[in-house]
């Protein structure tokens, strides 16, 4: 974008030098910044930056826009303005067009008609950087990214973040592109981060992929008629007492998450199992219980989260602790491709005191 240069800036690029004194560019070619003297020279003095504006130190019958681009290939360079809002963009002004409002840098110049110097009226604040990652929990609009990914906008107080997310899933540590405080400021630099945001290659992950992950969550969901749910979180904390007492294990934390809980309900060696709140019943408790029981070392496998092995265990602890019956469990996985650990499934829906830790 040309701006207003400083006199002691210098620019990357050629700069168009006015009759009053001023220099405008920073412009890509020789031929851009002679056009611009050469289009705008005449009307030097009607021409005022996007700041001078928006505090009211240059008044005028009316406002326009300039192109540069337009001004270089000679055709209309002027796209008029309908009004300037008394709220900037963190640092930028903000100007309403025939399409759509677009905020200009404070040095951007704008063509005025009959200027006229006028007092300060206000102060245009400067910019404040925008954090560097996020956590976003409800964007209020997101946009497929052209690259992968996509662009997110999410309220953060008075202020509108454009983060960017490989997937829906993550919430955590987002990547912030730009911060602002119009929203629909924000809502037209999303969109153009969509298009533009080049993230880069997808890292490539250490972790073994989880490749029955979705076909296990739909087996389980057939087991609806076994389902118990707990009136709180003690409820469920005393049928997990029972269940690892029978199993002969140590019973893990078990506490209650927020409903806005990431990822919903989940187990980690740090934070044992966490139930979200709108899922508090044994079959998420039994498969937390699960993934628990595979973090010890009788029952650890080097597959993934919930391969053969977990699956083998949650059909088991389905059947000890859930009344489902185990060759029902079996047969349906066995129709619906999922690989199961029978062995395990064995010994878990036998009854028998797990093996000792």
């Amino acid at each position: 974008m040309v701006r207003l240069l400083g006199e002691q800036e210098t620019a990357d690029g050629h700069v168009a030098a006015m009759p009053d004194g001023r220099r405008w560019g920073p412009f890509e070619t020789e031929a851009a910044a002679r056009g611009w003297e050469s289009f705008l020279g005449p009307r030097c003095r009607d021409l005022a930056t996007a700041r001078e504006v928006f505090e009211g130190t240059v008044e005028g019958e009316g406002f326009s826009l300039v192109s540069p681009e337009a001004v270089e290939f000679g055709v209309h360079p002027f796209e008029e303005v309908y009004d300037v809002l008394l709220q900037d963009d963190n640092g930028m002004v903000v100007v309403d067009r025939h399409s759509g409002i677009r905020p200009l840098l404070p040095e951007a110049p704008v063509l005025v008609d009959s200027p006229v110097a006028a007092p300060r009226r206000r102060r245009l604040p400067a910019p404040r950087p925008a954090p560097r990652e996020a956590d976003v929990h409800c964007p209020d609009a997101a946009f497929p990214s052209d690259f992968r990914g996509e662009v997110v906008v999410a309220r953060d107080g008075h202020d509108y973040l454009v983060c960017w997310r490989p997937d829906q899933r993550h919430r955590k540590r987002l990547p912030v592109l730009s911060l602002h405080t119009v929203e629909e400021c924000a809502l037209r630099a999303a969109k153009r981060a969509a298009q533009d945001h080049n993230p880069g290659p997808r890292r490539a992950s250490r972790r073994l992929r989880d490749y029955q992950r979705d076909r296990l969550y739909r087996w389980e969901l057939s087991f609806t008629r076994d389902v118990r749910r707990f009136e709180d979180i003690d409820e469920a904390i005393e049928f997990a007492q029972q269940a690892c007492a029978d199993l002969g294990v140590e019973t893990p934390e078990i506490t209650s998450g927020r409903r806005t809980l990431e990822n919903h309900s989940y187990f980690s060696v740090l934070r044992g199992v966490v139930l979200q709140k709108d899922m508090l019943n044994s079959h998420t408790l039994l498969h937390e219980l699960s993934h628990y029981l595979l973090s010890q070392k009788p029952w650890r496998a080097a597959e993934p989260a919930h391969g053969p092995r977990f699956a083998g265990v949650l059909a088991g602890m389905l059947s000890r602790f859930a009344g489902a019956d185990i060759e029902e469990a079996l047969s349906k996985a066995e129709e619906m491709g999922l690989d199961v650990d029978r062995e395990a499934a064995a010994i878990l829906s036998s009854g028998r005191p797990g093996p000792k830790m």
